[in-house]
């Protein structure tokens, strides 16, 4: 059997399956409810950020997760509470997080696409213009403008940015839930799991098998989220 380790998920995952009750309706809500409340899908994705991702990275503190192991009563109270302090960050700063995910991806492209070109462009410039040489600044001001163009765009079409990623976070929540539950029910045809004393997951290794249902199942999912979208947008046009 061909095995694929998630072992830098096992926190998030832990949190997810253990507070199903609360990821799973949450992952319907961002599958199929992203075009009625856009600015409320941002907030969520910034609570469920904080709850599942952020909140186990800071029990990965020493101090922190000593406290919480010697006060367990007191891990929801902590969790609820770091899910709505980034939900709130995230709502107050997210036109400038669109703006700079895509001042840096356009910087990303445009670092990339220079290496490309460069080649054939210095290859000119020698060939035209034999003592002339391409000042430093040009790199600089080429993945500067490209970055700004493409922050530019990114915060003009921030409402399909925000139903892209409602939808894609809906559906590795949901499929993440649906294959441990297969999980449950077959022996080793997806994977395997194990929990330590504690509880939370140990050991989360998928097989082919299960590799292909988590993909398909998020690629179905997300094209069924896009018509669910696309319907009611023309529904409310």
């Amino acid at each position: 059997m061909n095995n694929i380790s998630l072992a830098g998920f096992y926190p998030m995952f832990s949190v997810l399956i253990e507070y199903w009750y609360i990821s799973l309706p949450a992952a319907i809500a961002l599958l199929f409810g992203s075009r009625w409340f856009p600015k409320i899908v941002i907030s969520a994705v910034g609570f469920f950020a904080g709850f599942f991702l952020i909140f186990p990275l800071l029990l990965q503190i020493k101090v922190i997760g000593d406290y919480i192991t010697a006060n367990p009563s007191s891990e929801i109270f902590f969790s609820l509470l770091t899910g709505v302090v980034v939900a709130a960050i995230v709502y107050s700063i997210f036109r400038f997080v669109f703006f700079l995910g895509g001042l840096l991806f356009g910087a990303f492209i445009g670092m990339w696409l220079w290496k490309i070109l460069y080649p054939t462009l210095d290859s000119f410039l020698t060939t035209q213009f034999p003592n002339y040489q391409l000042p430093d600044w040009v790199y600089y001001v080429f993945i500067g403008v490209l970055g700004l163009i493409i922050g530019i765009l990114a915060l003009a079409s921030q409402e399909k940015t925000l139903i892209f990623i409602s939808i894609i976070s809906g559906s590795m929540i949901a499929m993440l839930l649906a294959l441990y539950g297969l999980m449950q029910v077959t022996v080793d045809t997806f994977g395997k799991i194990q929990t330590s004393a504690t509880g939370q997951i140990s050991s989360f290794n998928l097989s082919t098998a299960g590799i292909l249902v988590f993909f398909i199942g998020i690629i179905v999912l997300m094209f069924i989220g896009f018509k669910v979208s696309y319907a009611t947008r023309r529904q409310t046009a």
